[in-house]
């Protein structure tokens, strides 16, 4: 469909340095490189955040700018930057 074609390159996984398997996924908001996922995701996550790109080689530092745990929200800060285009 249209609208995977759309966003695909838009899709990271997030992770923790130590575990060898991304805790899931989130999507890229914008040029400076916020993401959005969903809370539960990182509340296993004890130490870093990093962010995987789709190429699963590329990896990014990433830190919490807002959570909110009621609605399973979180917004990552990252380091990276990006020519994406913005998401409609």
């Amino acid at each position: 469909p249209e609208i995977i074609s759309k966003v695909k390159d838009h899709i990271v996984y997030i992770q923790s340095p130590k575990i060898d398997r991304p805790n899931g996924t989130g999507i890229i908001l914008d040029k400076k490189g916020r993401v959005l996922t969903c809370y539960h995701v990182i509340s296993a996550i004890d130490d870093s955040i990093e962010i995987l790109l789709s190429d699963l080689k590329t990896k990014h530092k990433a830190n919490v700018l807002f959570k909110e745990e009621i609605f399973d929200l979180l917004v990552l800060e990252t380091d990276y930057k990006n020519n994406l285009p913005e998401l409609e």
